[in-house]
C-alpha cells in the first residue's frame, strides 16, 4: 500500500490529512455567489435605493402632487369654479407631508368654504391652521401670520352669530399682527363690534385709531365709523362718512393691468366683483342713514342699487 501523499502548504508547513475531508462545494458555491453580487452590484445598489430613501422619497413626491393640486386650485379659483378648486386643495391637503404647506392649503381652503357659504367647514379650516401655527416645534415661526387667520376666523364666526367669540379672535389677532397689519385689525374688532351692536363706543375707540395708524382716509375704515355712528344714533355724522367713503372707493375702482392674458382678464373680474359688492355695502349703509334721517327716496335709490350689484346680508354685512 503506498504511502500517503505529504501536503504542505505555501510556506513548507504540513498539512493533517483530515483537512482532505472538508468538502470544497461551499468555498466553489461562496465564490461564485461573491462574483455573481460583484457583477450586479449597480443593479442591486439600484433597486435597494429607493428601499432604503421610501420615506423621503414619499415625502418629495407628495409635496410636488402638493403644488400642482394648489396652482391647479388658484386657477380654478379665479375661474369662479369654486367646486373643482376646492376639490384641488383636498387632494393638496392630503398629499402635501409639510406642515407649513399643508397651512396655506387649508387657509386657502378656508376661504373657498367661506366664499361657497359653507361657514362651519371656513371655520374648522381656519381652526386647522391656528392649531398647527400654534405648535411652534412643527412650524416655523414666520411660516404665516397668525394674526390674519385670527381675523378671518373671527369674520366666519361672526357671520355663524357668535358675536362674542368672534370679538374674543379679533382681540387676539391684535397681538399678532406688526404696525402695518394693526390699522387692518382694528377696523375689523370695530366693524364686528358695530355689526354685534356691542361695545359700541369701544368699537368708535377701535376706528379711531386704524385711522390715525393709517395716516390716510381709508375709505373701508370711513365706512365703519359710519356704521358705528348709525348704531349709536349719530344719524348726519353717519351720513357723511358713508358720503366720503363712497366717494373715496368709486376713485379707488381697480383698472386692468398686466399683460392683457386670460389669466389677468379673471384676476381683473374677481377684483371688480369684489370691488362692486364692497361698494353695494356702503351704498346700503348709506341708505340706511337717509331712512333713519326720513329721506325715503334718496334710502330707496340706495338699496336698489345695493340689491342690484350683489348687496346680500348672507355675506356678513347687515
Amino acid at each position: 500500500m503506498p504511502a500517503p501523499i505529504r501536503r504542505t502548504d505555501e510556506l513548507g508547513f504540513h498539512v493533517p490529512a483530515t483537512f482532505a475531508e472538508a468538502p470544497e462545494a461551499g468555498s466553489a458555491v461562496g465564490r461564485a455567489v461573491r462574483r455573481w453580487l460583484w457583477r450586479w452590484r449597480w443593479v442591486l445598489l439600484v433597486l435597494l435605493l429607493p428601499l432604503l430613501f421610501y420615506d423621503k422619497l414619499l415625502a418629495i413626491g407628495g409635496h410636488w402632487i402638493a403644488e400642482r393640486m394648489l396652482r391647479q386650485a388658484e386657477v380654478n379659483y379665479v375661474a369662479d369654479d369654486l367646486p373643482s378648486a376646492l376639490a384641488d386643495l383636498d387632494r393638496a391637503i392630503y398629499w402635501e407631508p409639510e406642515p407649513l404647506e399643508r397651512c396655506q392649503a387649508y387657509l386657502f381652503r378656508g376661504q373657498v368654504h367661506e366664499k361657497m357659504r359653507s361657514l362651519e367647514k371656513s371655520e374648522a379650516d381656519f381652526g386647522a391652521v391656528i392649531e398647527l401655527l400654534s405648535d411652534p416645534g412643527r412650524v416655523r415661526e414666520e411660516a404665516l401670520d397668525l394674526g390674519t387667520v385670527y381675523d378671518q376666523r373671527a369674520w366666519i364666526r361672526q357671520r355663524l352669530g357668535r358675536h362674542r367669540e368672534a370679538l374674543d379672535d379679533a382681540t387676539t389677532a391684535l397681538k399678532f399682527v406688526d404696525s402695518t397689519q394693526r390699522p387692518q385689525a382694528l377696523n375689523q374688532r370695530a366693524y364686528i363690534r358695530a355689526l354685534a351692536g356691542m361695545e359700541l363706543e369701544q368699537g368708535l375707540e377701535d376706528i379711531e385709531q386704524a385711522l390715525a395708524a393709517a395716516h390716510h382716509d381709508d375709505p373701508e375704515f370711513i365706512d365703519t365709523r359710519g356704521y358705528l355712528r348709525l348704531r349709536l344714533g349719530k344719524f348726519q355724522d353717519a351720513l357723511s362718512d358713508f358720503d366720503n367713503a363712497i366717494l373715496g372707493w368709486e376713485q379707488s375702482r381697480p383698472r386692468l393691468g398686466g399683460d392683457g392674458t386670460e389669466l389677468d382678464r379673471w384676476v381683473y373680474v374677481q377684483r371688480l366683483r369684489d370691488y362692486t359688492r364692497n361698494l353695494a355695502v356702503m351704498r346700503h349703509h348709506r341708505g340706511e342713514a337717509y331712512e333713519k334721517l326720513g329721506k325715503s327716496k334718496e334710502a330707496k335709490q340706495d338699496f336698489e342699487w345695493a340689491e342690484q350689484h350683489g348687496y346680500n346680508p348672507a355675506d356678513g354685512n347687515m
